[in-house]
């Protein structure tokens, strides 16, 4: 049975965190063969079906996430970063979940292409338990507005800053906001929303990386800043 991860960043003499979480693995594996039968049988599912389905895969490609991730954290030997790759989609989230449990309190600075409310939903409850300090959001425009409005207005109420702009980079950094504490990045082609397809996620512990993202994300806000204080200045002269 195919196993939909693949990795990179590990010691050669630590324990492969797929086999250690095979059975994990080989469920979602079982799903996804099973989804793939479901579609090409003669009766479609209903709504309530394939909502419940997705729920079961995500939530098993979230622990088998999770098992990759803490395994990496727990190899005293690890190298620097971590490369996953999923042929059972990701949501970025999944990572961030594993990273925030093991540590924090942390400010959570990220861009990303597209976000789904049950994903803002995990990390509203880490900001209700303290886990997360702060959120500062970038999203890309398309998809916030419009017919997605209802996305914005959550992005909205989750995170303290938030910028609606043109943006397809990927990028999610922990900064430890405790004394002592680890900054983490994540970045590859996982966006925070859940997504069958194959996804990329490459998890960073060099704080100099960590760095590098957060600053290049907290440019935007400036640049928006400062384009709000011009329009600011310019009313108040035509006033």
């Amino acid at each position: 049975m195919r196993i939909p991860l693949e990795l990179r960043g590990l010691a050669k003499d630590t324990p492969r965190p797929a086999a250690a979480s095979l059975a994990g693995l080989a469920a979602l594996a079982a799903a996804e063969t099973q989804r793939d039968d479901k579609r090409r049988g003669p009766r479609r599912l209903t709504a309530q079906e394939r909502q419940s389905r997705k729920m079961a895969i995500a939530g098993d490609r979230a622990q088998a996430i999770g098992a990759v991730i803490t395994a990496w954290l727990d190899d005293p030997q690890r190298l620097p970063s971590i490369d996953i790759w999923s042929r059972a989609g990701a949501d970025a989230v999944d990572a961030l979940d594993c990273l925030i449990r093991r540590g924090g309190p942390y400010e959570l600075t990220f861009c990303t292409f597209a976000v789904g409310e049950s994903s803002l939903r995990r990390l509203a409850f880490f900001k209700e338990a303290g886990d997360l300090t702060e959120i500062h959001a970038v999203v890309d425009g398309l998809m916030t507005g419009g017919h997605r409005a209802t996305v914005g207005a959550a992005v909205r109420q989750t995170a303290d800053r938030y910028v609606s702009t043109g943006i397809h980079a990927k990028a999610f950094v922990l900064w430890p906001t405790a004394a002592g504490g680890a900054a983490y990045t994540i970045t590859g082609s996982a966006n925070l929303t859940a997504n069958p397809r194959t996804e990329i996620l490459q998890v960073s512990s060099d704080e100099a990386i960590a760095a590098f993202y957060r600053d290049r994300i907290n440019d935007i806000f400036r640049e928006k800043d400062a384009e709000e204080e011009k329009t600011k200045r310019k009313r108040a002269a035509r006033g």
